[in-house]
């Protein structure tokens, strides 16, 4: 850990607590150093009876002072990296698990709550394969309108490919929608055969999409 002040921004042991209290982590460790007084960086390992679950560092950015994406100020905003799980701690099927949460998805419950409690604006993180679609329907938005556009337009071969709808069922189905929340989660999720984020990463689908939550009440997105 480095001695630089910057530990105000968030404390490691608020770090710790994120992966804290989970029936699926045993012991966690966290790794500090201040980029400056402004910036922290933070390398985060998770274990479950001594192995450990992550397959790299998760790793956080915290800045006390940074652009807010959709408004015209600073504030404090996370950076997240790909948080990327070893294949065994994995769902076999990645669209429903186990309490219909992944563990990712459980965890970013607590951080966004932490995060909030210490004053933090926006979460700011790049999706790839299957996240651009998770984050999505956790509350995050796109950065850029054309990615969304792109991949809405995925799903629209989905419905034909996958679902097998055609004609007029397929028109009705794809009429007037152009954003993730116009669709309906029957059509993203399916009860039977492959849902659509699988479908997407298997179609190698591995652009990173800056996405952003907002972490404060009464936040619009332009």
């Amino acid at each position: 850990m480095s001695n630089n002040n910057c530990h105000h921004i968030i404390e490691d042991n608020k770090i710790k607590e994120i992966y804290s209290n989970h029936d699926f982590i045993t012991d966690k460790t966290v790794s500090s150093k201040c980029m400056d007084t402004d910036s922290k960086e933070a390398l985060i390992n998770i274990f479950y009876q001594e192995e450990q679950i992550n397959a790299i560092d998760i790793k956080r950015r915290y800045y006390n002072s940074y652009q807010l994406i959709g408004f015209n100020s600073s504030d404090k905003v996370v950076e997240h990296s790909l948080f990327i799980l070893k294949d065994k701690f994995q769902s076999k099927n990645s669209c429903r698990l186990n309490n219909g949460q992944s563990i990712s998805e459980t965890i970013h419950e607590k951080e966004k709550n932490i995060y909030a409690s210490l004053d933090f604006k926006q979460i700011h993180l790049k999706a790839a394969w299957d996240g651009v679609i998770r984050w999505k329907l956790l509350g995050f938005e796109y950065k850029y309108p054309f990615s969304e556009t792109d991949i809405v337009n995925h799903w629209k071969t989905y419905v034909a490919e996958v679902l097998g709808y055609n004609g007029k069922d397929y028109y009705d189905i794809i009429k007037g929608k152009t954003k993730i929340r116009d669709i309906k989660k029957e059509y993203l999720l399916p009860q039977t055969g492959q849902c659509f984020t699988d479908w997407l990463a298997s179609k190698d689908y591995v652009q990173e999409v800056p996405m952003y939550k907002n972490l404060f009440q009464g936040a619009t997105n332009e």
